[in-house]
């Protein structure tokens, strides 16, 4: 604190504390009012809370705000500190800006929560952002989704806007946007967002292929990681699937080179649409592999298959000790990805719960028994956070960790409750 002080004025440190002192991230509400030929910013924070959330919204920070604006046809950055619940702030310069963004370049640690007009009129006006404001709006808008303030399919229509961007972290915000969360989605309606992601995202994907290219530029390289396996797991593209299959069974066949970044993708895609005859040669390189790296890479892919019988098989050798959970906790979170198959880890270790939390490793600070109660991460309703409390509560009490773990598990499936009834009816309408 002391070198804060000397670097930054006594303002710094006092600043510091708050943050350190509580826990959660400040959201700043702001809201443009112009009035007799001068502009001013209205302000008041709370804690950032995703719809569902328990946590106390009733904090208040000291929070350096930056703000920046257009206004005659300059772009002006200036700052000021919020340190009460609420706050004003009149702009220096005469007249009423055409858009302002709350948080100039992404510099300041905080939310910006905006009235509808402005975010719209935000969007509509992003080329002229810098890029790292360009990607704090549409995280803002990520944030405001996850609050219940705007609706997916904004979301959904502004991804498509963003798709054909040339910069990376455009494409890596679009396709956050893009995504729709499969709880929230009735199941007669996912072959819509199937085509969506297909229609939207698949001609870039396909070009861009598995496979580095000497023509690609760095910006290439960055966006084929995300956006190929997103098009092949929901949009499930055939093309860039019989890619995957195919780089798989060389790989098996004779260690083809694969690239670092992608191999583990490749191998989960040809697995998560592969069948037995697939499983099994992936079961069998994987206990003969010595490399950490690609024992990682094969596990999430044995993890990835959608099979009901090959899920238990899975499991039966995860926790008989078959394979050292640090490098094969795939085979547990793996299914929980997919629905048709994600309630499984869960009613195994419901079922065989005394013979699985004695084979669990434990040491070094480590009980890997308070990694269980995460099997009920799939649920999405009270009656599933109820259940989990139920089953876990007083044999958590016995694991280090585990109370803990299971208070996390409860609270994320009471958020995905509370996200699905605030989406459901809007994705409905986007895709019926």
């Amino acid at each position: 604190m002391a070198a804060l002080r000397e670097m930054g004025g006594p303002d710094v440190p006092v600043s510091f504390k708050t943050f350190l002192q509580q826990p959660g991230t400040p959201e700043i509400s702001m809201q443009l009012r112009c009035e007799n030929g001068q502009a001013r910013i209205q302000m008041s924070q709370e804690r950032f809370r995703p719809l569902g959330s328990s946590g106390a919204a009733d904090q208040t920070w000291k929070v350096p705000v930056y703000i920046s604006y257009a206004i005659d046809g300059e772009h002006r950055s200036e700052c000021i500190s919020l340190n009460a619940k609420s706050g004003s702030f009149t702009l220096s310069a005469k007249g009423c800006p055409g858009w302002f963004i709350g948080n100039s370049d992404e510099v300041g640690y905080y939310y910006t929560k905006y009235e509808p007009s402005a975010l719209q009129t935000l969007i509509s006006n992003r080329g002229q952002l810098s890029l790292a404001e360009q990607v704090g709006l549409y995280n803002e808008l990520q944030n405001m989704l996850a609050a219940g303030r705007v609706q997916p399919s904004q979301a959904l229509n502004l991804a498509v806007q963003l798709r054909d961007d040339p910069r990376r972290q455009i494409v890596a915000a679009a396709l956050h946007l893009a995504a729709v969360d499969w709880h929230s989605l009735p199941r007669n309606l996912r072959p819509r967002y199937v085509a969506y992601v297909e229609q939207n995202f698949g001609p870039r994907a396909r070009k861009l292929g598995w496979i580095p290219k000497a023509d690609d530029n760095e910006d290439d390289r960055f966006i084929r990681d995300p956006l190929v396996p997103f098009v092949v797991n929901d949009g499930e593209d055939a093309e860039l699937i019989g890619e995957a299959k195919h780089l798989t069974e060389e790989w098996l066949h004779n260690r083809t080179v694969l690239p670092a970044d992608t191999v583990r993708a490749i191998l989960s895609a040809a697995a998560r649409n592969g069948d037995d005859a697939l499983y099994n040669k992936l079961l069998a390189r994987v206990k003969n592999e010595k490399d950490e790296f690609f024992q990682t890479a094969l596990f999430a892919a044995l993890g990835s298959f959608r099979q009901k019988e090959l899920v238990e098989k899975n499991l039966q050798l995860l926790f008989a000790g078959e394979f050292d959970w640090r490098v094969a906790f795939g085979l547990l979170t793996g299914p929980q990805r997919n629905p048709d198959v994600a309630q499984l880890p869960l009613r195994f270790v419901k079922a065989n719960y005394d013979k699985v939390i004695t084979n669990l490793p434990s040491g070094g600070g480590t009980d890997y028994g308070s990694l269980l109660p995460g099997t009920a991460g799939a649920g999405c309703s009270s009656e599933a956070a109820d259940d989990a409390q139920a089953f876990f509560g007083g044999r958590m009490e016995k694991v280090n960790g585990g109370p803990r773990a299971l208070a996390h598990a409860v609270e994320s499936i009471k958020l995905c409750e509370a996200r699905k009834n605030a989406q459901e009816p809007d994705l409905v309408y986007f895709f019926h």
